[in-house]
């Protein structure tokens, strides 16, 4: 008996060891790639910065007493409202179609900026910039770059100038700007809110502003 015991016992094991091994098969749960890029651009509209409105200021002008407070309150009464209802965006996409209906008066209004640069400035504006780099200029521009196009036409320096800033909300546009080898300015991925609230506490001067009537300065 216990000879036949003993034999059993290692036919078994013999067995055992003889049985292929199967793993069950692993589930793989499908990746949610909406779920993803959504929780990306959460992480992405985190490190906006906070909108913050300066203190008003008011002139000794009776007319300007009257219409700034309530310019004022619209504008914060509109920063506000963006903020608490989730409406504060990183960036924003733009869409000008490929002739823009105002192309015509958009090249009359970039004439006259240079006018009015060379007239207050004459020769001297990248000399400033130089000599001053919290001096700036600030533009809101396309990747057609036609405001910087016609003042750098007069002011060649500007092509390659970093206090040149434009920011830029359209993402698609920001990289396209950045691609080209026509310029090397400042451009930055933010709206001009954006922009204008990030940098209020570095003291720089704006030589010369351009915010483009096809943009609203709330982005």
């Amino acid at each position: 008996t216990s000879a036949l015991a003993f034999w059993l016992r290692r036919a078994c094991r013999r067995r055992t060891k003889l049985l292929p091994v199967t793993k069950a098969p692993e589930i793989k749960e499908p990746r949610d790639k909406a779920r993803a890029r959504l929780e990306w651009w959460q992480r992405l509209n985190e490190v906006k910065p906070a909108l913050v409105l300066p203190d008003l200021r008011v002139s000794c002008s009776n007319q300007s007493q009257e219409l700034e407070p309530a310019v004022y309150r619209a504008v914060a009464r509109m920063v506000q409202e963006r903020v608490d209802s989730g409406r504060d965006w990183l960036v924003r996409d733009s869409d000008y179609g490929e002739a823009p209906a105002h192309a015509s008066i958009k090249e009359k209004v970039n004439t006259a900026i240079l006018q009015c640069v060379l007239k207050t400035f004459g020769e001297s504006l990248a000399d400033q910039l130089l000599a001053d780099p919290l001096k700036i200029i600030l533009l809101l521009d396309t990747p057609q770059y036609g405001t910087l196009s016609k003042l750098s036409e007069a002011i060649p320096r500007l092509r390659h100038c970093q206090q040149v800033v434009v920011p830029q909300a359209d993402l698609r546009h920001y990289f396209e700007m950045l691609r080209g080898d026509r310029f090397y300015v400042g451009v930055r991925a933010q709206r001009l809110d954006h922009w204008l609230c990030a940098n209020a506490g570095h003291g720089f001067q704006c030589l010369v502003a351009f915010l483009d009537y096809e943009c609203r300065l709330a982005g």
